[in-house]
């Protein structure tokens, strides 16, 4: 039996939470679904969903974005926290968002990114976090509740 990786386990716990909802639920709750990942043990970070990770739009967290930002923590070296240790440690499924007194939903996945390090043989986060924000029309929601209703139904095996 193979072990589930990090990514697999992400997208497990999304869909434990998403289709664990009413499916008849029109409305959903100011928290919708938030998924924190387990830090996996030192020989796994690598694993973890990084910056330079594409998705269908391109990559995750450009370079060149995450340079505009000031320093996240500037006893670290920025260069080497985007190439090395930032990596995806939570993720928010919001199927409705609305802002303010907006009543437009919008299909949302926000990804939560935190400088993942091992110290003193540890898997331990730094104290400093980004969040990126991905929207998505019906065609394209409908489509990632699509690709990833399988591992709702137990199917856990790697692709």
């Amino acid at each position: 039996m193979k072990s589930v990786s990090p990514r697999r386990l992400a997208a497990i716990a999304f869909l434990v939470s998403f289709f664990s909802l009413n499916a008849h639920a029109t409305h959903f709750g100011l928290n919708d679904v938030t998924i924190l990942l387990p830090l996996p043990p030192i020989d796994q970070i690598a694993e973890l969903i990084a910056p330079a990770a594409t998705g269908s739009r391109g990559v995750l967290l450009p370079k060149d974005i995450y340079f505009r930002f000031p320093a996240l923590d500037s006893s670290f070296d920025a260069q080497t926290l985007y190439d090395r240790d930032f990596k995806v440690i939570g993720i928010r499924i919001d199927p409705c968002f609305a802002e303010g007194s907006s009543t437009t939903c919008r299909k949302q996945i926000r990804l939560v990114w935190q400088p993942v390090q091992e110290v003193v043989g540890a898997t331990v986060t730094l104290d400093a976090a980004l969040h990126t924000f991905y929207e998505f029309n019906d065609s394209e929601w409908n489509e990632l509740v699509r690709e990833w209703s399988p591992l709702a139904k137990g199917n856990l095996t790697e692709s």
